[in-house]
């Protein structure tokens, strides 16, 4: 009798080995697939599935593109400027630029040229000769020169700097 008891007790062993394999199988399924769809959902791959619609997409159609108005382009007179450096013989930057601006703000640019000039000035002589090397210094120094050239212009706003010529001597 002792010998049958066994046997049952495995049979029972094994079927509860197979219900606690399946159980644990379809918890692992229910934990990828759980964490694959909040995965999706979060990184935004679901939005257009469930028909969420991106709120800064929505500002960006509302908001119109802003008005630039006819450009004009004004050639500023060439203009030498002494760089910065600790020798007696000073290399020097010769720059000629062409200036987008839009055409009833082109007066204001005529008008306050010299303060433009003069702004320009000082701003390259505080340069040294390598910040004005390759493209990376010239991008710079467009950048600056566009920043100089919208505080001396304000209100009217200056569309883009062009080089004509840029010799570092």
């Amino acid at each position: 009798m002792a010998k049958k008891a066994k046997k049952k007790d495995n049979g029972d062993e094994k079927k509860g080995g197979k219900g606690k394999f399946i159980a644990i199988i379809f918890v692992a399924l229910l934990v990828i697939l759980g964490g694959t769809g909040a995965g999706l959902y979060f990184m935004g791959y679901l939005d257009s599935l469930l028909g969420i619609e991106d709120p800064m997409e929505e500002e960006a159609m509302d908001e119109e593109a802003p008005q630039l108005g006819t450009p004009v382009y004004y050639d500023l007179p060439e203009f030498i400027a002494d760089l910065q450096t600790g020798d007696c013989r000073a290399p020097f930057v010769k720059l000629s630029l062409t200036i987008q601006v839009d055409q009833a703000d082109q007066q204001i640019v005529i008008d306050r040229q010299p303060k433009i000039i003069d702004r320009f000035q000082q701003h390259l002589r505080s340069k040294i000769r390598q910040e004005l090397s390759g493209k990376e210094g010239a991008e710079v120094l467009r950048t600056e020169l566009t920043l100089i050239l919208d505080a001396t212009i304000k209100p009217a706003k200056v569309q883009n700097v062009l080089f004509r010529s840029i010799v570092v001597q």
